[in-house]
Formats: C-alpha cells, structure tokens, sequence
C-alpha cells in the first residue's frame, strides 16, 4: 500500500571552442554546444492510497521525454586603430536547433497491485476507453547573421553600429526573416569641461530593436484536433476531426524598438557617481491569438500579429561613498524607477482583417461559479492593466451582494446591475519602484543590505474572492476574513455566489521589503599557505515586508499565470500562489592559490 515512482534523468553536456589568428588582429572563433537530456518517469499509486489510486483503484503512469538543443556560433573579429582612436568590428552567424519528444500513458483499475507500473496492458481503463496515451513532437531551428561596429576617438565621442538577420522555423512561409538594427553614440562631456569636481559626464543616445519569437512551433499552420460528432462512413461511425486554428503564412516576428537617453555621471573624485536615463518603448506586432468570423474562416482563431504597446519611464542610479578611510567603509546605492506610461496604442490590423472592436476583457477567475468572470479591460488607447469589475457597495439585511449601478443602456443608470456597469477599479502595474542597497566594510567584517519597494499597482485577491463567500464554497474551508463579510445591521452573512468580482477582492498592493541580508568574516591565513582566503558568512532573504496587502504575496504580478503569463492580464493574484520564501543560510567559502 502507497505510492511508487522511479525517476531517470540523464543529461549529456559538450562545449567545444577554437580560434585561429588569421591576421594581426583577425581572430576567427567557432564555438558549439550540445544539450540533451532523457527522462523516463514511472508511478504508481496503490488501490489503497489516498487520491488518484483509490479513486481509480489503481493508477499507473509512465512518461518519457527527450530534448536536445544545439548551438553554433562563429565569428571574425578585428580590431585596429584610426585617426586619434580606436575600432572594432565583428561579424557572425548563428545555428541553433530545438527537439523534443514524448510519450505518456496512464490507466486505473487493476486487480492487484503487484504489476505496479511493470504492465500497463492489465489496466481494465484501456478496455473501457478512458485509459490515457498521448505522445508529442516540436522541432525548431533559429538562424542568425550578425555584425557590429564600435568606434572611439580621443576617449571623447564613441559610435556603435550594430545589426541582426534572424529567421525562425516558427513562423509563417511568408516572414520567417526580421531584421533588427541598433546604434548607439556617446559623448564625454567632463573633456569640455574644466572643473577638478567633475569625473565623468557622459551623455549618450541609443536606439536598438529586438525580434520576440514564438514559444511554440507550427502556431502559424492549421492544426485539427478531434471533435464531439462522429459522422458514418463505410459501415461504421469514425470520429469527426476539425481545425483547433486557422493557419496564417503572414504570422511574423513581434518587435521592441526602445530609445534611451541617458547621463552617466561621476564627481569628487568619484565619491558620487551613477546614472540617469529615461526610455520610450514600444512593442509592434504583437502576437496574438486573434478571434475570428467562423465562416469565412475555418476556425473561429488565428495567430497574427495585432497590436502595438508603448511604455516610457526614468531610472535613476547613485551610489555615495560616503566613508571610506581604509579600515572603515560605507557605500550606500539608491536605485528609482518612475513608470510613466504603459499605454495600449493599438489592437487591430484592418487591412488583414483582424478588427479589435471597441474594448475586449480577459481573463476569468475560474471554478467553481467564476469561469465567466472577466479580470482585465484591454482598449484602444488606454493604459495597460486595468483591472475590470463592478463597485462595491455594501451587503443588504439578507446577505446579498450590493453593487453600484452607475450606467445602462443608454450610458446612465437603469435600476438594475448588470455588464453595463462594470468599469475600471484598478491597475495590475506599478507607477514606481525603489531599491536602496547599503554595503559596508569594518576590518575584516563585510555586511550588505538592500531594502526594495514598489508601489502604485492593485492586485485582485483571488482566494478572499473564493473563500470569503461560505454559501459559494459550501465544500471547503472559508477565510478567518469571512467574519467580516456581514451587514452590519442584522448580522446577515454574505451569501450571494453570482461570481461579479467587485473592488471589493482589488487591493493596494503597495510593498517595501529587506530582500537581502548577507554578514561576512574574512579570516586571515599565513602566507604561503594553499589556501589564500577564508569567509565565513550568514546570509538571508525576505526578512521582513510592510504591506497592507492581505493575499500571499504584494509582489506585481505581471502576467497570468493560468494563461500563459499572459502580458495583457497583469495584476491577479491566484490560489495557488506559495508565501514567499524566507531563507536563512550560514556558509564558508575558500579560496587557493
């Protein structure tokens, strides 16, 4: 009685590297690299044990899978000098291949539990028909052409060119091939000026894009899948097949193109140095799995690429070294980000027939009673991440859920509450974070802090929306925050399981935290000694968070983990999300000579 598993993993690692001076200068480097690794995974749970074997009566499983990866990289590199400076030039091209494979069965209900996972053919589920096989292959290939160009005269004004040819296998047969330019040009303004407090001042401009490929192969081609219908053909009834999705030979890279400006900066003596920069972004092409007319089209999706987004902010960077007398040292680092804007330019592509419409929401908070719950709002022009829902008004002397009725129909109130009402109460994405870093050195003892915040961003907290409502989840354990939910009158608990996410379940998830903490002793060693260093060490993680947030985590969450980490539904909360780890670790690192 119990559970037996048996796990096999074998992995296989090469790296091979050479290069060859053809020139003075001009270096020829081949690199290759091979991944494989081969699973083989066996369980079985006994008829008596708790979960899948006693409900199956016994249950078995057997899975393998293998995957490889490989690289090839070759590259022709010179570097040389010119009219008071120096350049360097490179070029190369790029193979990379993907394979993966597996299979997987599993059946239930066996007269005895001695086979185990050894013989999968007395499974009496495989006579029945819901005995479980199923086996999958993916295959994809990347190929690259690259070159850049970095240039500097008189340690004053700097120049790079860059420039990238990629195709994937993912694609469509039409835009298997982006092409990914980026430059970039700095000036040293400190050389102009005379001033013994200033150390650095260097301003700089870039510009770069970069492909975003697809995460799983053949998304570009029609993929049918078996149906609910049977049709009868020559004496018997086959299973009707059809499209899961339409196919798209225009389905091509999705883009991020980003200007920087920025400061690097550096004074008295460097005593105080960092960095100043602000970017624009903006994502094209986004890809998208597009809802379509069924007719004309087979299937009632498609893969595209719809949409732009576009976000800007400011980071900052200082550090200060603010004592430093030798025995003694403190450097204290200060790290802002100001988020400032996160906008949804465009979700259409007309001339393809991919037409958005005036607002879509996404998401669903799942089962029980909430599968048809939507969570995010996404529009034309407005921000990202905002989080859709009715307004919470108050619970009625019987226990019902009261919400606001603030449109209808004809765009004002109507009496009744329904999807009209439903509008903006919050934002998944935050407007500003923080990080604020302290190291410090006394003689032989080293100690590092860093402090981190982020704040301005909402998060709907799926398990108080769950678990709050006793007459929803009859069958589970409520929150101790249930309590709450009553009128405040008759003492009427809340009872209404109609699944509308309100901002009621949406919180300031603001947070500043001690993420790191790390304490070290060097010990000092004679010399001559084998070994030349010795540090004890103790160090911890999350030691503490300030928060009013009430669910597992206030860390942003910026994308759906039950879709995907969809980008375009930030801000939720699961249940299954774990607490956060607090870790503590004491450790002594050597170093010989």
């Amino acid at each position: 009685m119990g559970i037996w598993s048996d796990d096999n993993n074998k992995k296989l690692n090469i790296q091979l590297k050479a290069d060859y001076e053809i020139l003075d200068d001009l270096i020829f480097d081949v690199a290759y690299s091979f991944q494989s690794n081969s699973e083989l995974r066996n369980n079985y749970e006994s008829k008596e044990s708790f979960g899948g074997g006693l409900n199956r009566n016994g249950l078995a499983t057997k899975e393998s899978k293998d995957f490889y990866n490989q690289l090839l990289e070759s590259t022709l590199r010179w570097n040389g000098n010119i009219s008071n400076g120096t350049i360097d030039v490179v070029g190369g091209y790029s193979y990379q291949e993907f394979y993966e494979e597996g299979f997987r069965a599993q059946g239930g209900d066996f007269i005895t539990d001695a086979f185990a996972y050894n013989r999968l053919k007395a499974s009496n589920d495989f006579k029945t028909g819901i005995g479980d096989v199923t086996s999958f292959k993916n295959t994809n290939k990347l190929i690259a052409f690259f070159g850049r160009v970095n240039m500097s005269w008189d340690q004053t004004w700097f120049l790079s060119v860059s420039g990238r040819r990629e195709g994937s296998s993912k694609f469509g047969t039409d835009k298997k091939w982006g092409f990914f330019p980026g430059a970039s040009g700095g000036v040293e303004l400190a050389n102009f000026i005379n001033s013994s407090s200033i150390n650095n001042l260097k301003f700089r401009v870039s510009y770069g894009e970069a492909g975003n490929n697809l995460k799983d192969s053949y998304l570009s081609l029609v993929v049918a899948e078996p149906g609910d219908d049977s049709f009868y053909y020559n004496g018997d009834y086959v299973p009707a097949y059809g499209p899961l999705r339409n196919s798209n030979p225009n389905l091509g890279w999705e883009s991020k193109k980003e200007i920087n400006i920025g400061l690097d900066y550096s004074f008295f003596n460097d005593k105080v140095y960092g960095a100043i920069d602000y970017y624009s972004r903006k994502t094209e092409s986004l890809l998208w799995l597009f809802g379509v007319p069924q007719p004309p089209n087979l299937a009632s999706q498609t893969w595209a690429n719809v949409g732009d987004l576009r976000n800007s902010g400011l980071e900052f960077l200082v550090n200060l070294k603010a004592v430093d007398n030798g025995s003694f040292s403190y450097i204290p680092t200060l790290t802002a980000t100001w988020y400032i804007e996160n906008k949804i330019v465009s979700l259409s592509d007309p001339d393809n027939g991919f037409v958005f419409g005036a607002g879509r929401n996404l998401g669903g908070m799942g089962s029980p009673g909430q599968n048809d719950t939507p969570l995010v709002h996404i529009e034309e022009g407005a921000p990202l991440g905002q989080l859709w829902g009715w307004k919470y008004v108050g619970i009625s002397p019987t226990g019902e859920l009261q919400l606001e009725d603030i449109s209808g129909p004809e765009g004002k109130p109507d009496g009744g509450v329904d999807a009209d009402d439903r509008t903006v109460i919050g934002n998944g994405l935050p407007s500003f974070e923080i990080g604020f870093g302290n190291s410090v050195r006394w003689n032989n003892w080293d100690a590092n802090v860093f402090f981190r915040g982020v704040f301005g961003h909402d998060l709907i907290n799926s398990m108080r929306a769950f678990y709050e409502v006793p007459a929803a989840i009859r069958s589970y354990n409520v929150v101790s925050t249930a309590r709450d939910m009553k009128n405040p009158d008759t003492g009427a608990y809340l009872n209404s399981p109609d699944g509308k996410l309100s901002d009621l379940y949406v919180e300031n998830a603001d947070f500043f935290k001690l993420e790191n903490l790390s304490i070290g002793y060097n010990l000092k060693v004679p010399s001559g000694s084998a070994i030349n260093n010795v540090r004890f060490y103790f160090a911890a993680n999350n030691l503490f968070v300030i928060t009013g947030y009430k669910g597992t985590d206030p860390e942003v969450r910026y994308g759906d983990s039950e879709d995907d980490n969809n980008p375009l539904v930030p801000g939720v909360d699961r249940r299954d999300t774990w607490y956060m780890t607090r870790s503590f670790s004491l450790g002594v690192s050597l170093g010989f000579n």
